[in-house]
C-alpha cells in the first residue's frame, strides 16, 4: 500500500511544482506495473486539464476499470477535462450518466460553459440541476451573469443573492464574485450595501476599486485604496489604474506618494514589473513625461510598454523619440505587432518626412501589409506628408488610386482639407468639400465638420461673405456645429467653460484676470491674428474681445486666479485650439515660466516653458 501512496504523492509533487509532463510520464510509466489507485488517477487528469491534453487524457478514460468510471471525483475530473479541450458532448454524457451526481460535477461542467461563452446554456443547466448548489455552484453563476451583462441575467443574479442560504452568506469568494457581478454591471448603490457587510479581505477592496473605475468613478477607488492596512500588488495595479483614469495633478501626487513608498519598502528593484508597468501608465495618463521616461528606462520594456510610450509621444507630436523607440525594440529583437506598426506610421505622418517613411515602410513584412488597419493607416499617412509637404497634387492622384479598389476615406479627404486651411487656399478647400459631399451626402456627422472647415478657409482668406453663406446653409439644413467647450480639473473637481461664458459665479475675476493677462502679454510682444476669427463681428465687438473669450483662455485664467504662480495647468477642448489661442498660450507659458497642457480633439499640446509647444506649430 505504502508504493500507492508514495507513487501518488510523486505525481502530486510534480503537479504542485506545475512539472504536468513529468507528472503524465510517471504515471504513465507507473501503470505498465500496477493497477493505478483513484488517487493517482485523479492527479494524471489533473496534468492534463493543465496542459489541456486531450489524447492522454482520453486514454486515461479508456482504461479506467469500471469501478473507477464511477467515482465522483474521477468523473468530474473527466468533465473539467473535455470542457477545457471543447468537447461539450462527452462532458455532458458523463454527468448525465452518472449515479451519483454531485455539486462539484456540476461546477466543472457550469464552468466549463462559462469558460466557453456559454452563459446561456449554463444558466438553463443550473435551473435543471438534481442536486442542492453548494458555494461555488453560486460563485460561478455570478461569473456567468456577469459575463452576459443583460438585464435579465443581471436581475437573474440579484434575486440569486438574495436567496443564498444563511450557511455561505459570509463565504468571501461567493460574495466577492456577487459584487464583482454587481460593479461591473453599474449596480453601484446595491453594490455598496453588500460590501459594507462583507468581512473586508484585500481581494474584496480590489474588487470594489476595480467596479468604481469601470463606472468612471476612480476617486472612490482611491479613497478606498487608502482605507486598506496592506494591499497586495493587484491592488497597487488597481490604484495607480485610478489614478491613471483620473489623470489630474492631485491623483499623481497621490500616485507618486505610494510609489515612493514601495520604492523605500521593497527597494524598488524588487517591485513588481507589472506594478511598475501600472506606474508607467499613471505618469503617461497624467502627462508626467519626464517621470515616466525614467521609469521606462529601468524597465524591461515590452510591447505593451513600448506601445504606451510611442502614444504618448504621438499625442504630443514628437515623432523622432516614437521612431527612436521603434528602432530600439528592433535592436533589443522585441516582435513588432500591427498596433506598433500603426503607431509607427502615425509618428511617420507626423514627420513628413518623405524619404524617412519611404525608408521606414520599406521594412514591413508583407504579413502586415495584407492587414486592412495598417493598409488604411499607410495611404492616410502618405496623403497626409504629401499634403503638409504641399504636394496637394501627388496626395490627390494617391487617392484616385486607392478608390480604384477601395471605397472613398474621410480622413483622407480631411487631411487635404486641412492642408488647405492652412494654407488659405479656398479653392482647393472647396474641391476637396465638393468631394466630401458627394460620397458622404447622407452622414452629415461627416459634413458637418467639413462644412465647418470650409467656411473656416473662406473666412482666413478673407472671403466673409462666402463663408457667411455656408454657415447659413449648414443651419438651414439642420447641420449643428458643436459647440466649444474646455474644462479643468481644480480641486479634484471639473470646471467647465463655453466660449464667452459669464455662468460661473468667479466670472468677473475670471474676465479682470484675462484682462490683465492679455495685457501683461501684449507688452512682452504678443499681437492679436485677427485672421482665425471665422465669423462676421457685430459694431459692438473688436478683434480682441472675440478671441479673449475662446473658452481655453477662460479655462487657463480660472487657473492662475486660484494658484497665480502655478507649475502646471491643464486643459481639456472638444474642438481643435485656434492659431491665436495657440500663440497666446505659448505666450502664457513662456511669461508664468509654467508647462500648459491642452489636450484638444486633434492631439495632445504641449506648451513649455521656453515658449514652444510639442506640436511646432502645425495643427
Amino acid at each position: 500500500m505504502s508504493t500507492f501512496v508514495d507513487f501518488t504523492n510523486q505525481i502530486k509533487q510534480l503537479n504542485d511544482h506545475k512539472q504536468y509532463q513529468k507528472a503524465i510520464a510517471l504515471f504513465e510509466t507507473h501503470i505498465q506495473y500496477q493497477l493505478p489507485t483513484n488517487p493517482a488517477i485523479n492527479q494524471a487528469l489533473k496534468a492534463c486539464i493543465e496542459l489541456a491534453d486531450l489524447k492522454r487524457g482520453s486514454d486515461i478514460h479508456q482504461s479506467l476499470s469500471p469501478q473507477s468510471k464511477k467515482n465522483p471525483f474521477i468523473q468530474t475530473n473527466l468533465i473539467r477535462l473535455y470542457m477545457k479541450c471543447g468537447d461539450l458532448s462527452k462532458a455532458q454524457e458523463i454527468l448525465r450518466e452518472s449515479r451519483n451526481m454531485t455539486p462539484a460535477m456540476y461546477n466543472a461542467l457550469l464552468n466549463g460553459l462559462a469558460n466557453n461563452n456559454r452563459g446561456e446554456q449554463a444558466l438553463d443547466l443550473f435551473r435543471q440541476m438534481t442536486v442542492p448548489p453548494d458555494e461555488y455552484t453560486y460563485s460561478i453563476l455570478f461569473k456567468i451573469c456577469t459575463q452576459l451583462g443583460d438585464q435579465d441575467s443581471i436581475q437573474f443574479g440579484k434575486n440569486l443573492l438574495e436567496k443564498i442560504p444563511v450557511r455561505y452568506q459570509t463565504d468571501t469568494i461567493l460574495l466577492n464574485s456577487a459584487l464583482h457581478m454587481l460593479m461591473q454591471n453599474g449596480e453601484i448603490s446595491m453594490g455598496e450595501k453588500l460590501f459594507s457587510r462583507m468581512n473586508k479581505y484585500i481581494t474584496t477592496y480590489g474588487v470594489m476599486m476595480s467596479g468604481y473605475i469601470k463606472n468612471n468613478r476612480p476617486q472612490e477607488a482611491i479613497d478606498l485604496f487608502f482605507k486598506m492596512d496592506k494591499p497586495d500588488e493587484v491592488n497597487l495595479i488597481v490604484f495607480f489604474s485610478a489614478c491613471a483614469q483620473l489623470g489630474n495633478e492631485k491623483a499623481l501626487n497621490l500616485g507618486k506618494q505610494v510609489f515612493s513608498r514601495l520604492s523605500t519598502e521593497f527597494h524598488e528593484n524588487n517591485v513588481n514589473e507589472k506594478v511598475l508597468h501600472g506606474v508607467l501608465n499613471m505618469f503617461i495618463k497624467c502627462s508626467d513625461i519626464e517621470n515616466a521616461e525614467k521609469l521606462f528606462a529601468r524597465l524591461n520594456g515590452n510591447v505593451i510598454t513600448y506601445g504606451s510610450m510611442m502614444t504618448i509621444y504621438n499625442s504630443r507630436n514628437e515623432p523622432d523619440k516614437t521612431l527612436a523607440l521603434f528602432e530600439q525594440m528592433k535592436r533589443k529583437k522585441i516582435e513588432v505587432n500591427d498596433i506598433i506598426w500603426v503607431l509607427v506610421i502615425n509618428a511617420l505622418s507626423e514627420l513628413s518626412d518623405l524619404s524617412v517613411c519611404e525608408s521606414v515602410i520599406s521594412e514591413m513584412a508583407e504579413t502586415f501589409l495584407i492587414n486592412i488597419q495598417i493598409q488604411n493607416a499607410l495611404i492616410d499617412m502618405w496623403i497626409d506628408t504629401l499634403s503638409r509637404s504641399n504636394l496637394v497634387d501627388e496626395a490627390q492622384e494617391l487617392i484616385s488610386e486607392f478608390e480604384q479598389s477601395h471605397s472613398p476615406c474621410y480622413s483622407m479627404y480631411m487631411a487635404i482639407l486641412s492642408a488647405a486651411r492652412n494654407q488659405r487656399n479656398p479653392s482647393l478647400a472647396q474641391k476637396i468639400f465638393d468631394h466630401i459631399q458627394a460620397h458622404f451626402h447622407d452622414q452629415q456627422y461627416y459634413v458637418t465638420p467639413a462644412a465647418v472647415l470650409l467656411a473656416n478657409t473662406y473666412a482666413l482668406s478673407g472671403h466673409w461673405s462666402t463663408a457667411s453663406d455656408i454657415r447659413m446653409k449648414i443651419n438651414q439644413s439642420g447641420m449643428k456645429k458643436m459647440a466649444g467647450l474646455s474644462w479643468t480639473v481644480i480641486d479634484g473637481k471639473i470646471v467647465k467653460f463655453r466660449a464667452h461664458d459669464r455662468s460661473h459665479r468667479r466670472s468677473e475675476e475670471i474676465y479682470a484676470e484675462l484682462e490683465r493677462l492679455t495685457n501683461e502679454l501684449i507688452k512682452h510682444g504678443y499681437k492679436c491674428d485677427t485672421s482665425w476669427i471665422t465669423r462676421p463681428m457685430t459694431n459692438d465687438e473688436t478683434g480682441e474681445s472675440v478671441l479673449s473669450g475662446h473658452s481655453e483662455r477662460l479655462a487657463i485664467a480660472f487657473n492662475l486666479i486660484q494658484r497665480p504662480i502655478p507649475a502646471r495647468i491643464q486643459i481639456m477642448k472638444n474642438l481643435r485650439v485656434c492659431g491665436d489661442c495657440h500663440t497666446f498660450i505659448k505666450w502664457i507659458a513662456r511669461i508664468r515660466q509654467c508647462l500648459i497642457i491642452v489636450r484638444d480633439a486633434n492631439r495632445t499640446h504641449h506648451f513649455y516653458p521656453n515658449g514652444q509647444c510639442s506640436c511646432r506649430d502645425y495643427f
